[in-house]
C-alpha cells in the first residue's frame, strides 16, 4: 500500500506482508511476498491437468527443489490458483 505524507506529498511504502506457510492436505503453500514468490509443494509428481493449470497461472517447476515443487510471482493470478484450485479441491 502506498500512502502520501502530508508534509511533502511523497509516497511512503508500507512494509510487505509477512511470509507464511499453509498446509492443505498433503500440499504445502509458501507465501513469500518479501521475495515476491508463491511456492506450492506437492508430495510428488502432479498429473497432466494439474500441471497445465499451474502453468496457466504462472507457476514454473523448481527442479532444484525436487519433484512436485512449483513457484510463481506473488500476484493475483497465483493467489487465485491457490484459492480456487487448492483450497476448494478442484485440482
Amino acid at each position: 500500500m502506498v500512502t502520501k505524507t502530508p508534509a511533502t506529498g511523497a509516497a511512503e511504502n508500507s512494509p510487505p506482508p509477512l511470509d507464511r506457510t499453509e498446509t492443505i492436505g498433503e500440499v504445502t503453500i509458501e507465501y513469500a511476498p518479501g521475495e515476491n514468490r508463491v511456492r506450492i509443494r506437492y508430495p510428488g509428481r502432479v498429473d497432466g491437468e494439474t500441471f497445465r493449470l499451474l502453468r496457466q497461472h504462472g507457476f514454473r517447476v523448481l527442479r532444484s527443489e525436487g519433484e512436485g515443487v512449483f513457484s510463481a510471482y506473488y500476484n493475483n493470478n497465483a493467489l487465485y490458483f491457490v484459492k480456487v484450485h487448492i483450497k476448494t479441491g478442484e485440482s
